[in-house]
């Protein structure tokens, strides 16, 4: 060439300024990215002829950029006269110096590149995916640099615009720059966009070249570009997983970990200095921006920037989640433009869905509960979800769908943007009845037998209910977080009565998993909606089951204040069973206030109640809570009589929790009556059974009683064993009370277990 590149370049940006012609509107003319003009322009790369032709048309300079560059023109002629010339690479972009994490993905891309293909014909694919702004760019950069060997013809990179918003490059015209760079003239390449894409296959047999289409938007866009030679790999980077590729392999780009984040945070702040204060790897505030940025890199990236010019000293800003997302933008950059692209590309009932999702509390949902936001059918939400995903706006795509935080933050902006507040309120109030029935129906499953309010599910696309107990548990488990979300969305919604019919449909699993805050918070926000709506039965009903958190958290004057004024709403509205029934809790006050007497009294009470009028469950029940008192004052063969006549009830009507406390409390009878054989043969019936019913508490307590077995017999091994099974299983419940007892209870100074202790139901 008789051009230099900073010959070219220098006059392309005059011609370019003279005619009040951006960067950026030239990048759009022309189908080139930005930054690859710019380094023609500063001489960084030799440019071709079908750059100088495509720049003569887009600034209009009748052929003079052209003219510049004909000497070139004529190389590229001649070396197309040889039937063997060899491709000349095309730079790839820039390696990024502040690159952390994705070890396990350049594995994985190394290993890809290495392979074998048996089949010369099958076109080598590899889809890298994920979210906007995940690094899937810089990703496939590094993973080429690390392997020049692997290819000996070099790379070929495109940028196929697919959301950048310049335009997308479309087959034939990435085809068309593809065949030029591989020395094909002009005027050679076919028009009719089949036979330049066939010789384009033709040019790429037998070589070793790894070919970079980045940016993809869809499977149409690359399809026809994909190789067929076995020795030319194709890299495609997306924010869809392009599922139309059938013979593709793919890569999902999850975020980054923790402490990756921190590292590329603290790597991008140059030196070590943020906001005005030299940064260390426990700078709270850098730590805190880099949670706020959820492992997105490009998130990262621009908060590195706002710290560094000293903007995002403001945690306050940072953790106001309604401002969040404004706080990432450096001026060139934004989070949200990112989103939006993708967003734009959805079609209009995908747009309405999306930003219907902005209003579901969770971080997580389902196709049963996208199904219920929208008011849609289960089939026509898979295909919504489907096109989320298909546009890079979900984190995971499976049965549990996730979206990035900011991403949830950017659909609510929407939901507020183009719901009106009638849409709004009607989807919340969709969501709520569909918890509730939700929540319902794996109640059924897991606590059958229990009083029932809900007398039919009025949600008309309910999931289908769990297939069994382990089933519910799992799923009651999963969901808690966001069904103590919805719980507290329905009291702002002010849909009052569903929003204590769900504190009490989740009560059983409650109980049975102890999770106190979760039980606290739905409880305390059903009895104000309860207290709101003037449900008195409702109030009474709440009142009895926030009692029960309170009493298991030590706060007795808390507890019985709500006892006593359950007690006197069941009075006023004459239900004997709902009177009873605080009673029967009321026993457990005095009992832990040390008034052994007045528990067994309150406690018998409510067991001739529901012996004449109760169902089987609380007969059984009130026997069994009858029978721990009994132990507490000696009282073993009346205690064993009470748990064999509930422990054969809760076995009949499958109630699992139930049993193992039994169990427990058989236990504790026979190691009263010095029967240790017994108590350790039935506690470890309680182990076994607590383990398949899901109760880590129960467990726990059946750990803690075999410990104590074990130290009286100076069975020190086994006793310090069940001490610290006893104290994990306690603290995975968050009851740090009684995950010190073991610990320090396991044998006191002469070896002997510890005293009986009232606080352990």
């Amino acid at each position: 060439m008789s051009d230099t590149p900073s010959d070219f370049g220098a006059e392309l940006r005059q011609l370019r300024l003279q005619r009040g012609i951006s960067l950026g509107e030239l990048a759009r003319r022309t189908h080139y990215s930005k930054g690859h003009l710019s380094r023609i322009e500063n001489g960084h790369v030799r440019t071709n002829a079908t750059i100088a032709r495509v720049c003569d048309e887009a600034i209009q300079t009748d052929g003079v950029l052209a003219a510049l560059h004909i000497e070139s023109t004529a190389d590229e002629e001649d070396a197309s006269a040889g039937e063997s010339a060899a491709p000349t690479t095309w730079p790839l972009p820039p390696e990024t110096a502040h690159f952390i994490g994705r070890s396990d993905e350049l594995t994985r891309i190394t290993r890809w590149f290495a392979a074998d293909r048996p089949a010369v014909d099958a076109a080598a694919v590899l889809v890298i995916s994920g979210m906007p702004g995940m690094g899937k760019t810089a990703l496939a950069v590094r993973a080429a640099r690390r392997s020049p060997s692997r290819f000996s013809d070099g790379y070929q990179f495109i940028d196929l615009h697919g959301y950048d918003g310049v335009g997308a490059v479309t087959a034939e015209q990435a085809a068309d720059r593809l065949l030029r760079r591989l020395g094909v003239p002009g005027e050679q390449i076919p028009p009719h966009p089949d036979d330049r894409t066939a010789m384009l296959r033709q040019r790429l047999e037998g070589r070793e070249l790894l070919l970079i289409l980045d940016n993809a938007s869809d499977s149409a866009q690359i399809s026809p570009l994909l190789p067929a030679s076995g020795g030319v790999r194709a890299l495609v980077t997306s924010r869809s997983t392009l599922p139309a590729l059938d013979e593709a392999d793919r890569l999902r780009l999850r975020h980054l970990e923790r402490s990756e984040s921190i590292a590329l945070l603290q790597s991008l702040s140059r030196e070590g200095t943020v906001s005005g204060h030299t940064t260390t790897p426990v700078d709270t505030h850098v730590n805190q921006v880099a949670d706020w940025c959820g492992g997105l890199p490009l998130a990262i990236r621009i908060a590195a920037t706002v710290l560094k010019r000293g903007e995002g000293t403001d945690s306050d800003r940072w953790a106001d989640r309604r401002q969040r997302l404004t706080e990432f933008d450096d001026g060139e950059r934004r989070v949200s433009e990112a989103f939006d692209r993708s967003f734009d590309r959805l079609p209009d009932d995908g747009r309405r869905m999306f930003a219907l999702c902005g209003l579901h509390p969770g971080t997580h949902l389902d196709v049963w509960t996208a199904a219920a936001l929208a008011g849609v059918s289960i089939s026509e939400a898979r295909r919504l979800l489907r096109a989320f995903d298909d546009v890079g706006l979900l984190l995971a795509h499976g049965e549990r769908i996730v979206l990035h935080d900011l991403v949830r933050l950017f659909a609510r902006q929407r939901a507020h943007a183009l719901l009106t507040n009638a849409e709004r309120t009607a989807a919340r109030a969709r969501i709520v009845e569909h918890y509730l029935a939700s929540v319902e129906a794996a109640d059924r499953v897991l606590t059958p037998n229990r009083r029932r309010f809900l007398s039919a599910p009025t949600d008309p696309l309910l999931r289908p209910p769990p297939t069994d107990y382990t089933a519910a548990l799992a799923w009651l488990m999963t969901e808690l977080d966001t069904i103590v979300k919805i719980t507290a969305l329905a009291y702002e919604s002010s849909l009052d009565r569903q929003c204590w019919q769900l504190a009490y449909a989740l009560r059983g699993f409650l109980f049975i998993a102890k999770p106190w805050d979760a039980w606290r918070q739905t409880h305390e926000t059903a009895l104000a909606a309860a207290l709101r709506e003037g449900d008195t039965s409702a109030q009474a009903i709440t009142r009895n089951n926030l009692g029960l958190v309170l009493l298991e958290q030590g706060d007795l004057d808390a507890a019985e204040t709500h006892y006593a004024r359950a007690c006197e709403l069941f009075r006023e509205s004459e239900s004997s069973y709902g009177e009873h029934t605080s009673i029967a809790h009321m026993a457990w006050v005095h009992f832990h206030r040390g008034d052994r007497d007045a528990a067994l009294r309150d406690s018998t009470t409510a067991l001739r109640y529901f012996a004449e009028h109760g169902n089987p469950r609380n007969r059984a029940i009130v026997y069994r809570d009858t029978a721990s008192i009994a132990i507490s004052l000696g009282r073993y063969r009346q205690a064993i009589a009470h748990l064999n006549e509930a422990l054969t009830t809760f076995r009949e009507l499958g109630l699992h929790v139930d049993t193992v406390m039994a169990l427990n409390n058989l236990g504790d009878a026979y190691q009263g009556m010095g029967l240790y054989e017994l108590a350790k043969q039935e506690l470890e019936n309680a182990v076994d059974a607590a383990r398949r019913s899901g109760s880590r508490y129960e467990q726990a307590r059946s750990h803690e009683r075999l410990a104590e077995l074990a130290a009286a017999a100076n069975r020190n091994g086994d006793s310090v064993m069940h001490a610290q099974r006893a104290i994990e299983l306690y603290s995975d419940v968050g009851n740090t009370h009684r995950a010190r007892q073991p610990r320090e209870e396991t044998v006191d100074a002469d070896g002997n277990p510890p005293a009986e202790n009232g606080d352990r139901w």
